[in-house]
């Protein structure tokens, strides 16, 4: 283990230190079908606290699909600025380079 590695009791350390958070989705906040425990408030407390936030996510769906499956978790649609999946990225590009203009 690192020397400068650092246990936190709360986000409250992050939160004076930063304002831009990415968050990976899958195995960070939840696991598919249930929030991890403290999952929620800590988006909760992010977000009153004033920070940005941005779930990331390698998921082949589209942002909205993911997005949904969030708020039916528990995760209020404030409790975020924006979800970024894969398969969104793939969605743009694909948009953009492939289809006839």
């Amino acid at each position: 283990m690192a020397e400068n590695t650092i246990f936190l009791e709360s986000i409250d350390y992050l939160i004076e230190r930063y304002e831009y958070f990415l968050v990976d989705q899958f195995g960070v906040l939840h696991d598919g079908f249930t929030p991890y425990r403290g999952a929620v408030a800590a988006l909760r407390r992010l977000k009153n606290a004033g920070a940005k936030v941005y779930i990331i996510s390698n998921s082949g769906k589209r942002a909205v699909s993911n997005e949904k499956r969030m708020h039916r978790l528990g995760f209020g649609v404030n409790f975020f600025d924006r979800l970024v999946s894969s398969g969104e990225v793939a969605w743009h590009l694909l948009k953009e380079q492939l289809l006839p203009r």
